[in-house]
C-alpha cells in the first residue's frame, strides 16, 4: 500500500492548483482503480465550454495506474489530487473534495462517467439564476462490444421545501448535481436542466 502511494505522488510530482484565484466551480472526483475509466472522464472536462472551474481527484487508495492518467492531464486541467488509504466507499473521497474546494458552487463526477461539453456552462446559468441545485437527466451508457448503448433515466420533479421533498419522497439527485457551497437547505430553491 505504501509502494502504491508513493508511485502516485511520484506520478503527480507538480500537479498542484495552477491558477493563484478561486475557481467558480469546485469539480470533485471520488476514484478507486479507476485507471481504465477515468482519462475519458477527465477528457470530457477538458471539453467543457465552461472554464472557471478546478478539479479535484480524490483516490480511495488506488494500486492501479489512476495516478499517472491523472497526472497526464496536469498541463490540460487546474487539477489537484489528493491519494489516501482506502476507506471502503465514496463518502470519505467526496468529504476530502469538500474540504479542498475553493469553488462558490461544488459538482461531483463519478470517475466512470462522463459529461456533455455544456454541462456545466447551463448549469452555471441556472446557479447564476437563483437555483442552489441544479440536476438533470442521467444517461446510464453500457459499451458492450461492437455497439454502444444508452438509455435515459429522467430526473423527478423535486418541489419546495426540497429538503422535505428529499426526505420524504426519496432523493432525485443523481450523484453529478450543482450545489451551492454554501446555502441553507431551508431557502434552497432548484434548477432542473434537460436537453428538451
Amino acid at each position: 500500500m505504501k509502494a502504491a502511494h508513493n508511485a502516485h505522488n511520484a506520478a503527480m510530482n507538480g500537479v498542484a492548483v495552477t491558477d493563484a484565484g478561486a475557481p467558480l466551480v469546485s469539480v470533485i472526483i471520488p476514484t478507486f482503480n479507476r485507471g481504465d475509466s477515468i482519462g475519458r472522464c477527465l477528457e470530457s472536462l477538458v471539453a467543457q465550454t465552461f472554464r472557471d472551474f478546478e478539479v479535484l481527484v480524490c483516490d480511495d487508495g488506488s494500486t492501479d495506474e489512476t495516478g499517472t492518467v491523472v497526472a497526464s492531464f496536469a498541463k490540460r486541467l487546474t487539477l489537484r489530487y489528493e491519494w489516501s488509504a482506502n476507506s471502503g466507499g465514496a463518502a470519505h473521497p467526496r468529504n476530502i473534495g469538500l474540504s479542498m474546494a475553493r469553488g462558490e458552487y461544488v459538482a461531483f463526477l463519478d470517475s466512470d462517467d462522463w459529461w456533455l461539453p455544456n454541462k456545466l456552462e447551463v448549469a452555471v446559468r441556472h446557479l447564476m439564476h437563483g437555483a442552489d441545485i441544479v440536476y438533470h437527466d442521467l444517461y446510464e451508457a453500457h459499451q458492450p462490444a461492437p455497439r454502444f448503448f444508452s438509455r435515459r433515466i429522467r430526473a423527478r420533479h423535486v418541489g419546495p421545501p426540497v429538503l422535505d421533498d428529499l426526505i420524504m419522497n426519496g432523493n432525485a439527485l443523481n450523484t453529478s448535481p450543482r450545489i451551492r457551497a454554501r446555502c441553507s437547505a431551508k431557502t434552497m430553491t432548484v434548477g432542473c436542466g434537460s436537453r428538451d
